[in-house]
């Protein structure tokens, strides 16, 4: 399913190898009754509780990783654990506690590599890096192996993104049809600043009222065109034939 979505998208084949790692820990657990009660027949000093590191290395891709080298700060000298998460065979391992280096030969496709790291009191373990077949695996690497890791959260991530983009996308179509709106009103408030405008009046036209007519034309000469269009005719002599002419009462007078 991940796969899928990484190549509609168009970057599958772009992306470094999925290959991960993840650190829990230190953890203090105590120990049982029972378990100190052993320990303690036993000639060395009384523990109550342990410390462990865990730490977890995915193989997410179709291959086979080697020479997986954990290189690591602090100190340590109980026996580190290694197991497989799916194989019910012990991995094949090296501790270097000169060098500081957990060594781990192989890991097969689509596997994960579990390592328990045992502390005493005065003791520390802290991974700096990892590393396979001498590349370091990197942060983006990391990334990629969390979506396999966590794919629910992933596609959860994906609708996200693609949901506050097309929010973007609405909001910034909004803000461009708001901001030319306002361009273009304020280009026509510009050009129509020295008109006053005027309103759309009724007059009947009766034989009586043509002086009245053509004064009030006179008056609202500045109108014309928009007078004549209103009329729908070209030219005054052709409006003061017309029974009901609309004139343009001017707004201040």
């Amino acid at each position: 399913m991940i796969d899928k979505i990484l190549g509609i998208i168009g970057v599958f084949k772009e992306l470094p190898e999925a290959i991960g790692y993840s650190v829990y820990g230190p953890i203090e657990f105590s120990l049982p009754k029972e378990l100190k009660e052993v320990i303690g027949q036993a000639p060395i000093k009384e523990i109550d509780t342990i410390t462990s590191v865990y730490v977890q290395i995915d193989n997410f891709t179709n291959r086979e990783i080697t020479e997986i080298a954990i290189l690591y700060n602090g100190k340590f000298h109980y026996t580190p654990n290694f197991s497989f998460e799916r194989r019910d065979v012990q991995p094949i391992s090296e501790h270097n506690a000169e060098d500081k280096t957990l060594l781990i030969r192989k890991l097969p496709p689509k596997e994960s590599v579990r390592i328990e790291v045992f502390l005493d009191e005065d003791e520390s373990f802290v991974v700096n890096s990892i590393m396979t077949k001498g590349r370091l695996v990197t942060k983006w690497m990391q990334k990629i192996s969390d979506i396999y890791r966590y794919p629910k959260l992933a596609l959860m991530s994906f609708f996200i993104i693609c949901f506050l983009l097309l929010m973007f996308a609405i909001v910034g179509h909004s803000v461009y049809t708001t901001s030319l709106y306002n361009n273009n009103y304020r280009i026509i408030n510009e050009a129509m600043s020295d008109w006053d405008g005027c309103t759309p009046t009724p007059f009947v036209n009766t034989i009586e009222s043509e002086k009245l007519l053509k004064r009030k034309f006179q008056q609202q000469l500045k109108y014309e065109y928009l007078i004549y269009k209103l009329n729908k005719v070209n030219s005054f002599d052709e409006l003061k034939i017309k029974d009901m002419v609309i004139l343009c009462e001017p707004k201040n007078p």
